[in-house]
């Protein structure tokens, strides 16, 4: 050893022979292989091997104090060595989790052994050090987070650091790890220090970040094996799926980058607001107690959001408020929109299947006739399941109808309903646009964070626009902004959204309908039925009452996406636009064909038309409609049939075999009894026919409307 310290031998070699010697002794003998090695570290501190040797020895022993301390001297000595970076980054890991595990306390109860200087240190070096930009903003923030004095010197440049790695990651969505570190943990750990000198536009910029994130991660349906996720930049189709980049979403997605623990946002909105309002305050709005409570009802916070706004409108372009109002409204805006969404699409947001189906808002049509009723006729009164039990006139007035802008009443499915809080946010989040689009100035302004954050991409909210055109009684706009979202949709994407795609078709049914573009209207109608769900719904089910309504306003309807909801909705439209032509003057035998197969569905509330059509084909004298056999099985419209061919009934020439009766006695010998073969044949199809009779009405009508679509389309221009 004397030799050693004068210089005698080699020293890595000297090194290597006291740290074998540790070794060899620190089975037997503890307390001598701790003396060999001081002896060593004594000698050749130089040497990083016996620097480390000594730290294995003491963290062996679980002295944490000691462990730290060697830890931290070679931290200071030899910091580019790889496995002490490793040892570092062990330390520091442990600092971020929860786990027992023995190995993690033991870490991380070193670094707290450390003096507070030692740990600034440690962790100042390692997030420089760091090559990964995570890892570096993970440290950053555990410095901020241990040492709030560093805040104004580290903060601002944590936060432009996540800012420029996302902008030069070109992310496609701003659900990303960089986000999620900057507005969830950075800024609001910047913005709670009072000395940072930050200017209000880059508060502002923080904010609309921090705003973007929370609702895109609240919206954005993750991508899931054998599923995919919408797509939220502009340049594409709303209704075109891709994958998004994180694979679990509600509250708590596994966001790529960050683990599991990183990833959670406990209650997104009330943290939104919190942020909101730090910013604000430091902006120069002018806050009340109430205004700092998230929990409020949605009155409180509109009527709250109302009284600022009344106050400043008069010089809203100079107030120092605006901005104020601004964000407050754009927040309370989508909180409603997203509540509203959750009660009503709860798939669009969610990307998991709903023991719910989707409901779809539509323009009540029973109080729209199609044309005037004739002189002779009355409006029908019922209908099967939608309006069981309820009576209605039909308005005459029907420009008035068209134009009527304004609120609606909202009638809910029987089946499946929107919750009262689903609709106060529908109604509230109404009101919020309106305010947004009160004034020149702030609808420039409003329009400029949508353009920002791609709103037009996010499907959620333009399905919010196009309910709210409805209930103001806008159809044009809304039939502008449906037609480009299902023109958007190619037939792979129309394969992956049959829900989305019913919706579309529905609105835009109705809207055409109102506007009176009728042949359209029947067009999506049938598109409609078939895409409703696969879901068979047999058997008579008993009509349950609806509540009365004031006729004179405009009249919505909330249905489920069922067949239950949907098929009574499309025979209706269908059978308004059929009498246009199967009941006018003119001879149109196929429309009052299909219009007699359609009454079938809503008997015998439609018994009523349906005596209008046999008036009709007793005036006219005649009735052709070959594929009578093929869905007609109403056994009070057989006899009603077989009554005409009789002479108490006239003796209507009725030609509805699939071969024309015409063609048929062309072919037999002209005798006495001529025509005997036909009567035979209508008498034993007529038998067959009632054979029939307990067939399913619904599934009858479906397969009519689909196997016969381009007929009926053809008779309805």
């Amino acid at each position: 050893v004397f030799k050693m310290a004068a210089g005698g031998r080699n020293s890595r070699e000297d090194s290597a022979w006291l740290v074998s010697r540790a070794r060899e002794s620190l089975k037997s003998d503890p307390h001598a292989a701790k003396a060999w090695l001081i002896t060593a570290r004594t000698l050749f501190p130089g040497e990083f091997s016996v620097q480390y040797e000594a730290y294995s020895v003491e963290q062996a022993a679980g002295n944490t104090t000691g462990a730290a301390k060697m830890l931290y001297d070679m931290f200071t000595q030899f910091s580019d060595e790889a496995i002490l970076q490793a040892e570092v980054q062990k330390m520091t890991s442990a600092l971020q989790s929860d786990s027992r595990d023995p190995d993690i306390v033991f870490y991380a109860g070193m670094f707290e052994s450390l003096p507070s200087s030692a740990q600034r240190d440690v962790l100042l070096k390692s997030a420089e050090k760091s090559g990964n930009a995570v890892d570096h903003c993970r440290l950053v923030l555990l410095l901020l987070t241990r040492f709030p004095d560093t805040r104004p010197e580290h903060g601002v440049k944590l936060v432009d650091t996540l800012l420029d790695t996302e902008k030069r990651e070109s992310l496609p969505s701003p659900v990303n790890c960089y986000r999620k570190l900057l507005v969830c943990d950075t800024i609001p750990l910047v913005c709670s220090s009072p000395d940072i000198d930050v200017s209000h536009k880059q508060l502002y910029r923080w904010l609309q970040k921090a705003m973007e994130f929370y609702v895109c991660f609240l919206t954005q349906p993750p991508a899931r094996e054998g599923s995919k996720g919408p797509v939220l930049s502009s340049d594409k189709s709303p209704l075109k799926r891709q994958g998004s980049v994180f694979g679990g979403l509600s509250r708590h997605a596994t966001i790529e980058g960050l683990s599991d623990k990183e990833s959670i946002v406990p209650d997104p909105w009330e943290r939104l607001h919190e942020l909101m309002m730090t910013i604000g305050c430091r902006c120069g709005w002018e806050i009340n107690m109430a205004s700092l409570q998230e929990e409020r009802s949605l009155a409180d916070k509109w009527h709250c959001l109302k009284d600022l706004y009344n106050k400043e409108s008069e010089d809203l372009e100079d107030s120092s408020q605006r901005k104020h109002i601004l964000y407050s409204a754009t927040f309370l805006l989508y909180q409603c929109v997203h509540n509203y969404t959750v009660a009503v699409q709860p798939e669009l947001v969610t990307g998991t299947p709903s023991h719910n189906p989707a409901l779809v808002l539509v323009e009540d049509i029973r109080n729209r006739p199609a044309v005037k009723e004739r002189k002779s006729g009355k409006p029908v009164k019922k209908r099967r399941k939608m309006e069981a039990g309820e009576e209605r006139s039909t308005s005459d007035d029907e420009t008035g109808q068209r134009s009527g802008r304004g609120s609606a009443n909202i009638q809910m499915s029987k089946t499946y309903q929107v919750s009262p809080e689903g609709m106060a946010s529908f109604r509230t989040a109404i009101d919020c646009w309106k305010l947004l689009h009160a004034q020149h100035v702030m609808e420039k302004d409003f329009s400029r964070l949508n353009q920002h954050w791609r709103t037009d991409g996010w499907v959620w909210l333009q399905s919010f626009i196009i309910d709210m055109l409805l209930y103001q009684g806008d159809q044009q706009k809304a039939v502008s902004l449906l037609e480009e979202l299902l023109g958007s949709c190619g037939e792979k994407e129309q394969a992956d959204n049959t829900q989305t795609l019913l919706r579309l078709s529905l609105q835009l049914s109705s809207c055409h309908f109102c506007l009176g573009n009728y042949h359209r209207s029947c067009e999506l109608t049938l598109d409609a039925i078939l895409q409703l769900p696969a879901e068979l719904q047999h058997g008579d089910s008993v009509p349950t009452k609806q509540q009365k309504t004031d006729k004179e306003s405009r009249q919505l309807l909330m249905l489920s996406c069922t067949e239950a909801d949907i098929l009574p909705y499309c025979v209706h439209v269908l059978v308004t636009c059929l009498k246009r032509n199967g009941l006018d003057e003119s001879e149109d035998d196929m429309s009052l064909g299909h219009l007699i197969v359609m009454l079938q569905y809503d008997w015998p509330s439609q018994e009523e038309l349906f005596i209008k059509a046999v008036e009709k084909i007793v005036q006219q004298g005649s009735f052709t409609y070959n594929i009578f056999f093929n869905y007609v099985i109403n056994i009070d419209m057989l006899e009603e049939f077989a009554f005409l061919k009789t002479p108490e009934g006239g003796k209507i020439n009725l030609d509805l075999l699939p071969v024309s009766t015409t063609a048929l006695s062309r072919q037999r010998t002209v005798t006495r009894g001529v025509n005997k073969g036909v009567k035979e044949d209508f008498r034993l199809a007529m038998e067959r026919q009632v054979m029939r009779c307990s067939e399913h009405v619904d599934t009858l009508i479906k397969k009519f409307l689909t196997e016969e679509r381009d007929i009926i389309l053809q008779n309805l221009l």
